[in-house]
């Protein structure tokens, strides 16, 4: 897992820096308002799992689209249609499935680590 961390003016400007750096399957972890020096800034810590591949884009149809699915010799092809919708929904839940697993498992790493930075600030 790839974890990094950002100290940004705006979440706008965070989001543009991780889909760069870490690309569209990255999650945010956490963010807070932090101060750098008399700047009110945010801190924003995000991942992604090394051992992913990015999601698959769709491939652009070879017939042309109509309003029920693809056009092949004239009549639309419905079907089509339906599988293609179907992949796109299953290929969102994967994703989220995904990064539910990344956050399950970021949490199990910093759990020990929290325990002691509670400790020693009392």
């Amino acid at each position: 897992m790839q974890v990094k961390r950002y100290e940004v003016e705006s979440i706008l400007e965070a989001m543009s820096r991780i889909k760069k750096d870490l690309g569209p399957d990255a999650i945010v972890l956490s963010t807070r308002k932090i101060k750098k020096g008399k700047v009110e800034m945010l801190e924003v810590m995000a991942a992604r799992d090394e051992n992913t591949q990015p999601m698959a884009r769709c491939e652009k149809p070879s017939a042309p689209l109509h309003y029920g699915g693809a056009v092949r010799d004239g009549k639309v092809d419905e079907m089509a249609q339906i599988l293609r919708e179907f992949k796109e929904i299953r290929d969102s839940i994967i994703a989220c499935q995904r990064q539910n697993t990344l956050a399950g498992e970021l949490i199990r790493e910093v759990r020990p680590y929290r325990e002691q930075l509670t400790m020693s600030c009392t």
